[in-house]
């Protein structure tokens, strides 16, 4: 090296103590060119490998791997991924995985089960299913293609099945997504970290969580993990993960922050990022759910840090908690900075799916800000149905629905909302219930259907019963409010409802709570309107003027106006505009979030 260095060789240090060196990228393509020139074909093989095994031996598996497939012998290359492609993802380095799949040619990358099932576990974390199925079915093709197998080839249907409980949980197959659990189980060891392994057990037990079998589920995750965790953090940290995600299904938040906070604290947002953000996120849903939004910034700036490194998915799912935090404040300018944030993540990871996501929140952000306009024109760019709703707390589908009723487009979203429930029903999945009943409920009411309303509050209720979910009722405001008062005198000693109706008392000026005018007889106001004066003045909201009211409703201008005349009265306002407060104060219009037209 003092030779090299006195030589003047266009030597570049790369460390200051001097070990590490490398040359500079002219004078490396000359020497490529000599050894081309000058060595055979057999001899550069030769020195390709040795390098490659050097950088492997040093852990530089990207230098390592880059090398081996310059020997040409593809073969020899694929021996060096197998070896430490289980260290890299039971380390949660999806990201280098990512960048050493490509390393090898399309024609490898398509006809290897190993890196077949790489690059399938990599569409799954950019929730691309299609991209998923093609590698899965490319890679059953193969496996099942012969007849007898080494213990090698057993091992990778083992991995094939892991995956693939996944893909058939995502898409709703369940009774198949355990079929494959169990394959995988038989064929993969559980005494030693395994990913594959450990990805079946978790979806394996979350499937018979969504086929009713709640017990069944976590008694899974505890035989599988309880014996290793006592002895061995690693498997500690995934048993607190797999209990995290199977609460976060059941929408049970009682130990979400306390396990969040284990695992958070468990294992580094260096060694293991994938696992950390579960953690970070779990403790953002709970203090959201709980109705304690300002804890949620708090864990802003850590996850900023490595929200390249973590699962894309969770980063963006915080963001949005933090965002609806922000928005349970009323703090808009940190909501905008924070959707922002989720625009530049989507745009850097070049994750479609997830561009479309964020446009999807922002159509709920302008709904909040009463901006229609603006929301139905995002909505062209966003992506609703990212994934079907699993244990995230933003649904994206639910912000179409409130879209659909707040643009005139009642019947689809009343078929959508139904549909939605009748999932969150087949899938137990209480998150997605509770969200969609509270939701249907204030629809019942808007409607006049009060009875309806409360029937179906009385379901989210009990679902939400003893769970700490407090936000999903909240974020309804005064329509909600007026519901549990109700349910309240139906039953004093409702506990539940009376913790509601506290958390509505200290969440009173939030955006959430409309607070109406004092000394108001507010039942009867809201009895007092008829159905066509509600509905002419939901069409004011959207910004139509009297003359086009008419025309679509078919009645006369004249009509219209008388209309909007005795609506003023029974308000007891004066204008369009204040009529429009005053109606959206009293939860007339849907969802509280109105377009304020211009004054004719």
């Amino acid at each position: 090296m003092k030779e090299a260095k006195e030589k003047n060789l266009f030597l570049i240090p790369l460390d200051p103590a001097g070990e590490w060196y490398r040359y500079h990228h002219l004078f490396r393509s000359q020497i490529r060119q000599y050894s081309v020139k000058y060595f055979n074909e057999q001899v550069v093989e030769v020195l390709h490998k040795a390098t490659s095994s050097w950088f492997e031996e040093k852990g530089l598996l990207e230098e390592a791997l880059n090398y081996a497939t310059r020997s040409k012998d593809m073969t020899f290359a694929l021996g060096l991924f197998s070896r430490f492609r289980h260290n890299l993802l039971n380390r949660e380095q999806l990201q280098r995985l990512d960048r050493l799949t490509h390393q090898f040619p399309e024609d490898i990358r398509n006809n290897n089960p190993e890196i077949l099932l790489i690059l399938a576990i990599l569409q799954h974390y950019n929730a691309n299913f299609n991209g998923m199925q093609q590698y899965l079915s490319r890679a059953e093709e193969l496996l099942y293609g012969q007849s007898d197998r080494d213990d090698h080839e057993k091992q990778l249907i083992g991995e094939f099945h892991a995956v693939s409980t996944y893909f058939s949980y995502m898409r709703g197959d369940f009774e198949k997504a355990i079929h494959h659990g169990e394959k995988s189980m038989e064929f993969l060891p559980a005494c030693k970290p395994n990913f594959f392994r450990e990805h079946s057990t978790g979806w394996y037990a979350f499937a018979q969580q969504a086929c009713g079998q709640a017990s069944a589920g976590m008694d899974r995750l505890e035989s599988e993990y309880r014996a290793l965790a006592n002895a061995d953090q690693y498997f500690q940290m995934r048993l607190l993960q797999g209990k995290l995600i199977f609460n976060l299904f059941e929408g049970n938040t009682a130990h979400l922050y306390q396990d969040g906070s284990s695992l958070a604290n468990l294992c580094s947002p260096k060694t293991y990022p994938g696992s950390w953000v579960i953690g970070i996120y779990s403790m953002a849903y709970h203090s959201y759910v709980n109705n304690k939004p300002e804890k949620v910034s708090g864990l802003h700036d850590e996850l900023r840090k490595y929200r390249f490194a973590c699962r894309p998915f969770w980063v963006i799912q915080y963001f949005f908690i933090e965002c609806l935090s922000y928005m349970a404040e009323e703090v808009w300018p940190n909501v905008e900075q924070c959707i922002a944030e989720c625009e530049e993540l989507a745009q850097k990871l070049a994750m479609e799916p997830f561009q479309g996501m964020v446009k999807a929140f922002q159509v709920e952000y302008y709904l909040k800000r009463h901006d229609v306009d603006r929301a139905r024109e995002v909505s062209a760019l966003a992506n609703f149905e990212p994934q079907p709703p699993n244990f995230f707390y933003y649904i994206p589908q639910l912000t179409q629905v409130k879209l659909l009723f707040q643009t005139q487009q009642e019947e689809k979203g009343q078929v959508m909302l139904q549909d939605l429930l009748e999932m969150g029903r087949s899938r137990h999945n209480k998150n997605l219930l509770i969200q969609a009943l509270t939701l249907q409920a204030v629809i019942h009411f808007r409607h006049k259907r009060k009875e309806q309303a409360k029937s179906v509050l009385h379901e989210a209720l009990k679902i939400a019963e003893s769970k700490g979910v407090l936000r999903p009722f909240l974020d309804h405001g005064q329509i909600m409010h007026h519901l549990l008062k109700d349910i309240a005198e139906d039953q004093p000693n409702n506990i539940q409802v009376i913790e509601l109706l506290h958390a509505f008392d200290a969440d009173q000026n939030s955006a959430t709570f409309n607070d109406p005018a004092p000394g108001r007889n507010q039942e009867q106001e809201l009895n007092a309107l008829s159905k066509r004066e509600i509905e002419i003045l939901t069409l004011v909201t959207q910004g139509f003027k009297n003359k086009e009211i008419a025309k679509k409703l078919f009645i006369s201008l004249d009509t219209v106006k008388k209309h909007l005349y005795r609506a003023y009265q029974k308000l007891d306002v004066k204008n369009r505009l204040s009529a429009i407060k005053r109606a959206n104060e009293l939860g007339l219009l849907f969802n509280s979030l109105v377009q304020k037209p211009k004054e004719e």
